[in-house]
């Protein structure tokens, strides 16, 4: 019995600590911390954390969830590319970074956003990434990717009317906007 009680007040003791580092954490203005927090909310998607199955494979940015379960939105991208071969249209949604590479325009391949079925294109050819209010691609493919015929090797601003040149696909960015993402 005295085992049981000692074991439950180790188990008390460690979610008090946890919870006061998370609420200090909170406080010092670290919404953006890196952790861990059971029956939270992730911050980019606004999906519920509810036990560990939740949070394996992938770190969430997340925030504690009060009693009223509210769900913050969160703000994300919007891009529409065009292809300039056939003229299709195709838009991406996201928050942080998008991934494109070679698959079927418009379809996600697991996190690969596709822009082109052709060989020419890598798998992963590049990473849109959403910095305040502007958009970045950076080649991350083997291949060369040209924005507006300048080399993306290090990270290039994204501008409606971009032309965009990977292998043998050439996608022109028809729209960057800002949206609101979940809730």
């Amino acid at each position: 019995m005295l085992l049981f009680l000692l074991t439950l007040v180790l188990v008390l003791a460690a979610a008090f600590c946890l919870i006061l580092a998370v609420r200090f954490a909170l406080q010092q203005g670290r919404t953006d911390a890196q952790i861990y927090i059971l029956d939270g909310v992730d911050i980019d998607t606004g999906c519920m954390g509810t036990g560990p199955e939740d949070f394996e494979n992938r770190q969430y940015r997340t925030r504690p969830v009060d009693g009223r379960r509210t769900v913050r939105q969160a703000r994300g991208w919007r891009l529409v590319l065009q292809d300039l071969s056939t003229g299709r249209r195709f838009a991406a949604e996201f928050t942080g970074t998008l991934l494109l590479g070679r698959g079927t325009q418009g379809s996600y391949t697991g996190r690969v956003f596709g822009i082109s079925p052709n060989q020419s294109v890598s798998h992963r050819q590049a990473r849109v990434t959403g910095q305040a209010d502007a958009l970045y691609i950076q080649n991350t493919g083997k291949g060369l990717l040209l924005c507006d015929g300048k080399s993306a090797a290090a990270p290039t601003e994204l501008l409606p009317g971009s032309i965009l040149q990977a292998g043998q696909a050439r996608l022109q960015v028809v729209q960057i906007g800002r949206v609101q993402m979940g809730g």
